[in-house]
């Protein structure tokens, strides 16, 4: 798995965000995914990965895979970002 390929999928999501009009808790849940997997790319370009922000990855993960499960019935085009975001995740080893 590829950083191109967890980049493709970061934009397709900040696109997606974009176009629709997301708000309350789901609004910051989804923006605090976003910063962490800014601050993920960052770490894997740099190649400086520490223990300790490897910790963050299980929060993401999780609350990536509920906001998967509430986008399924409202939001399938995300839901379905959101899920191959997970799994290229979980196939990088993060």
């Amino acid at each position: 798995m590829s950083i191109e390929t967890l980049e493709a999928l970061h934009q397709e999501l900040k696109q997606w965000l974009q176009q629709e009009k997301i708000e309350g808790k789901t609004k910051e849940q989804l923006s605090s995914i976003d910063q962490q997997v800014d601050s993920l790319l960052e770490q894997l370009k740099s190649e400086t990965e520490s223990s300790s922000n490897n910790e963050q990855n299980p929060t993401m993960m999780d609350t990536l895979q509920i906001l998967e499960t509430r986008f399924a019935a409202e939001h399938p085009e995300a839901e379905q970002i959101l899920r191959r975001l997970i799994n290229h995740l979980s196939n990088m080893g993060i």
